[in-house]
């Protein structure tokens, strides 16, 4: 089953600098309109034995994605694990929930 959602893409990169000259993190973040889609039972099976948990697949637009690493779908935080071409024009974000730090 597809939903329609908006989410948020997120880049980081380390290629900025301070006024010093510092290598700083940067981050880029910006909206996309996305189908937000159940994992697969084949695809969450072969994912969990590499010790992944996949939990959703989002397909968006290919020319949206700009190497994005993060995703942000109601207010929950997921990593980007793989990405597959599904057509010309669309791709597909198998996410895995990001779990907090806790040191």
């Amino acid at each position: 089953m597809k939903k329609s959602v908006v989410i948020k893409l997120i880049k980081h990169s380390g290629k900025a600098t301070d006024d010093w000259g510092n290598p700083i993190h940067s981050i880029e973040e910006w909206a996309v309109y996305a189908e937000k889609m159940s994992v697969g039972q084949a695809e969450f099976y072969r994912a969990a034995n590499q010790g992944l948990k996949p939990n959703f697949v989002f397909e968006i637009y290919a020319e949206e994605f700009r190497g994005a690493d993060l995703v942000i779908c109601d207010d929950a935080e997921y990593t980007i694990i793989r990405t597959y071409q599904r057509t010309l024009d669309k791709l597909e974000l198998v996410c895995e929930r990001k779990v907090a730090n806790v040191n």
